[in-house]
């Protein structure tokens, strides 16, 4: 049976952006400043057409528009529309300052043409020539004609705060809005009202710099990564610990941007302008590759002292016995060589999980395959109402499901006295009711926290029915406390007849990583039982193999 699908307006995208003005006046207007404000006051003023070629401008990559390529059939007097905001200054003529973006935008023939003094061209490629007309710039301006079929949008670096305020993210269209009008993507239709993300306008442009800056990392040339690094003391901060967070984020992408490129003093100076985990590692090896051991062991001692993370303090603990003490092998090689191996059957090499899953079966063991899912979908079910009522709704726009407490950081304090109750519930082997009720009640509900996926509710009964009560309860006020350390639990749960214990698997060539050791501790040091166990694929004498014979 086909699906009907929603059709779109012609001026589907104007509405949508319009919607956008709309919310953010509603639910932002303390995060707008004068740029913003100009750019709405200019944006009303104008008719129906010429309001829809600014979208039309703004939902294009890159600020540029190419007067020759301008072809919408629902605009009816695109040059009228375009003469319009210019005089406005919404758009503008190029100029001096343009003529890279212009290059970028010509066609690799228009670029050969243009380069076609010069040798060698037929075989070589659009970025290729684009290099070579970096170098001759001065020798091969662009022609007249070319620079007056360009404009530029004057506002685009407004229109996308504008997008960044609703969506949170770096934005350059509103094809979200789009999938949902045609029953696409899901909204949370019943929602009226909204939360402002931000605290504060500075802390909005402090997100909204950072997030253009990552994508300018993820693209960067040599020479553009030499500018960012340079730019890195100029970048702006802002107190909020949200925000000191993103910032560090970014540093630490292009620091290992720098070290890719084999640039390891300039990512030593970038990571300098960071504060927490992973910078200060990061510092520290290539410190160490420097030969200067007393700053790195400084570094190590302050470290652990005052840690930022669990990750931070495992790899400063096992760096300095390593380089300072006894040990010769990280806590983490150890742990691997130390683990016991299983030779299973190489038609399972696709999955080691459910090869150890199966090997365990066969014992008589109920093995089941959790990892993040048992304790965020636990964690979900048991704290459905602070998470999912009052206090925890999303409320940024229509399309986030993540309860905004669980990014700011304040699910605990706000909810401090019924996780607590509910965690008493967990220690007097009492929450199971309350546990299947919830889901039967709102099973397949988005809701940002966890997937509903089938037997998840069988794993958790297992769980709780066969593992330590304290333990569970203690598991889950760690989650409540740092929600952002939700995953690295280990593979397999194992109910046998010593109880219940959880199972990391480790093939040929795996590795543990330093946030699966931190669940693994966590997990032991509240009572757990936990086991690494290493796979080791052999070739099975009295395993049947079909041959088929393809043609």
């Amino acid at each position: 049976m086909s699906v009907i699908r929603a059709r779109l307006s012609p001026f589907y995208y104007l509405e949508h952006f319009e919607e956008i003005l709309s919310f953010l006046r509603g639910n932002c207007r303390a995060l707008l400043g004068d740029p913003e404000l100009a750019f709405l006051r200019d944006f009303v003023s104008l008719p129906h057409e010429a309001r829809a070629l600014v979208v039309r401008l703004s939902n294009r990559r890159g600020s540029h528009a190419r007067i020759s390529g301008l072809k919408y059939a629902e605009i009816g007097d695109i040059p009228a529309s375009l003469a319009l905001l210019r005089e406005r200054g919404i758009i503008r003529e190029a100029v001096v300052g343009d003529s890279e973006e212009i290059w970028g935008a010509l066609t690799r023939t228009e670029v050969a043409a243009l380069l076609k003094p010069l040798k060698g061209l037929s075989s070589k490629t659009k970025p290729e020539l684009l290099e070579m007309a970096r170098r001759t710039g001065e020798v091969v301006p662009l022609p007249p004609h070319i620079v007056a079929d360009f404009v530029f949008h004057a506002r685009a670096e407004t229109v996308g705060f504008l997008y960044f305020l609703y969506f949170g993210k770096d934005r350059r269209n509103l094809q979200t809005l789009a999938l949902r009008d045609l029953g696409i993507v899901k909204a949370r239709a019943n929602q009226s009202e909204f939360e402002v993300r931000y605290k504060s306008r500075e802390a909005a442009a402090h997100d909204f710099f950072h997030a253009r800056i990552s994508g300018e990392i993820s693209t960067a040339d040599d020479a553009g990564l030499s500018r960012l690094a340079e730019g890195v003391p100029g970048w702006p901060s802002c107190p909020e610990p949200s925000a000191v967070v993103v910032k560090d984020r970014e540093i630490c992408r292009l620091g290992a941007r720098l070290e890719q490129a084999g640039r390891s003093e300039e990512a030593l100076g970038v990571y300098r302008h960071a504060a927490g985990h992973p910078s200060r590692e990061r510092i520290c090896r290539i410190l160490w590759s420097r030969s200067e051991v007393a700053e790195v062991k400084a570094l190590l001692e302050r470290i652990i002292s005052q840690p930022s993370t669990d990750e931070e303090l495992l790899f400063a603990e096992d760096f300095h016995a390593r380089k300072f003490g006894e040990r010769k092998l990280s806590r983490l090689t150890h742990m691997l060589r130390s683990a016991p191996v299983l030779s299973m059957d190489e038609a399972f090499s696709d999955s080691a999980e459910d090869a150890v899953k199966d090997h365990l079966t066969r014992k008589g063991e109920r093995a089941y395959r959790t990892e993040n899912q048992l304790w965020t979908a636990l964690f979900g079910l048991l704290f459905w109402e602070e998470l999912q009522g009052k206090n925890g709704e999303t409320k940024h726009n229509q399309f986030e499901y993540r309860p905004t407490q669980l990014t700011d950081g304040t699910f605990f304090s706000k909810n401090e006295e019924a996780i607590e109750r509910k965690l008493s519930m967990v220690r007097r082997n009492a929450a199971l009711p309350h546990l299947e009720a919830t889901y039967q009640v709102h099973e397949k509900t988005p809701n940002g926290v966890f997937s509903w996926r089938r037997g998840t509710l069988d794993l958790i009964r297992e769980l709780i029915l066969h593992g330590p009560p304290g333990s569970i309860a203690a598991m889950l006020r760690r989650i409540a406390l740092n929600p952002m350390n939700d995953s690295g639990f280990p593979d397999l749960m194992v109910v046998g007849p010593d109880g219940l214990r959880f199972v990391e698997v480790k093939a040929e060539g795996d590795q543990i990583r330093r946030n699966q050791l931190v669940q693994i501790q966590a997990l032991e040091k509240e009572g757990f039982t936990v086991e690494i166990v290493r796979v080791q694929w052999i070739a099975d004498p009295d395993q049947e193999y079909v041959v088929v014979d393809v043609e």
